[in-house]
């Protein structure tokens, strides 16, 4: 079994799979992504293994459905979910943090929050849940590309071309360390205000 074996890695959380949601699709295809989701993640917690509940959705209803679906399942403890596809449009992203903190306050018990993408939202889906964990990949993909992070009022990339066969360690590290200083000032909320939420 698969989840036995991320367990015997050492694995001790995992998130569910994120079953897309799509906009030219009949509604069904959307309510059995989801229910995919919530199923995945009781099989998760079934096997032994702490799991995220995936809370994809692209509607204010799905959102109260998982809302629901939450509070009537006391065992889940943390959510997942990730603005680099879909959910990461400039014209969709901050709706769907805004579901996200209704989402939190409606359930009204801590919930722990990991989440992909979407840093500059980070002040307020921390106001809103317990605990956020960011997920950073951008320093390991920079890396790999050769770019070297430079601090500033953001991160930005420098091109670090380098030889054949140079190990990028010293890079990784510096690229990380960058990065993740940079997350946690963001975290902490050290940034202007956003701008309104925006429905499209």
């Amino acid at each position: 079994m698969i989840i036995q074996a991320a367990r015997d890695c050492g694995a001790i959380l995992a998130t569910t799979p994120n079953y897309s949601l799509f906009v030219d699709r009949p509604r069904w295809d959307d309510l059995h992504a989801m229910k995919r989701i919530a199923i995945a993640h009781g099989e998760f917690l079934d096997a032994g293994m702490p799991a995220a509940l995936h809370v994809n959705g692209r509607t204010d209803r799905d959102f109260e459905r998982w809302a629901e679906f939450i509070l009537a399942h006391p065992e889940v403890t943390h959510l997942s979910f990730e603005f680099t596809t879909g959910t990461g449009r400039p014209t969709r992203r901050r709706q769907h943090a805004a579901w996200l903190c209704e989402l939190a306050k409606t359930v009204g018990r801590p919930l722990h929050l990991l989440v992909r993408g979407g840093s500059d939202l980070l002040p307020d889906l921390c106001a809103a849940f317990a605990n956020v964990t960011f997920l950073e990949t951008t320093a390991f993909l920079k890396t790999m590309m050769r770019y070297h992070a430079i601090k500033g009022e953001k991160v930005s990339w420098w091109l670090y071309p380098t030889t054949a066969r140079q190990l990028l360690d010293d890079l990784f590290e510096t690229n990380w360390e960058i990065s993740r200083d940079a997350i946690a000032k963001m975290m902490r909320g050290d940034l202007p205000p956003a701008p309104a939420v925006a429905v499209a």
